[in-house]
């Protein structure tokens, strides 16, 4: 998981990388800055899929340690999970709506709403990120109890 939560924070800087491309085309719409779609393709593809394989792996580990770990921990593993969920469909959500504002037939139409979608996928995913190292924190701290 360490490795998927790495992909999380790299799609992050990237993000925010790509916040300020942005923020420079809409200060000089003239110019051409081929990096900003570059950057949020790849910096999308960094935040989603990382959150689809985590949401898809935190079942089958808390199943595992659901034979080892006391009934009040699970629940509290359950909890976090569960917090973690909302940011990361929320996340999920901005990510296709913020593709699709950069993406239409007219790019630079929406240049305000896009930039809010973009600030605000940045910080659910943020967010996001905070929750889901906080749960595989505490997965690995009661994995490391229960040996």
């Amino acid at each position: 998981m360490r490795f998927w939560l790495f992909l999380f924070y790299f799609g992050l800087i990237g993000l925010l990388l790509n916040i300020g491309f942005g923020w420079e085309l809409i200060q000089n719409p003239e110019t051409k800055n081929q990096w900003h779609l570059v950057t949020a393709l790849s910096s999308l593809t960094f935040v989603s899929l990382p959150q689809i394989i985590m949401l898809i792996r935190v079942d089958t580990v808390l199943r595992r340690l659901a034979l080892t770990a006391p009934p009040p921990r699970l629940s509290q593993l359950n909890q976090s999970r569960f917090q973690a969920m909302g940011p990361t469909y929320s996340s999920l959500g901005l990510s296709v709506l913020s593709l699709i504002t950069g993406t239409m037939a007219n790019p630079g139409q929406l240049p305000i709403l896009h930039l809010v979608l973009g600030l605000g996928l940045f910080v659910i995913s943020s967010l996001s990120a905070v929750r889901w190292t906080r749960l595989f924190s505490r997965i690995r701290d009661d994995k490391a109890t229960s040996q």
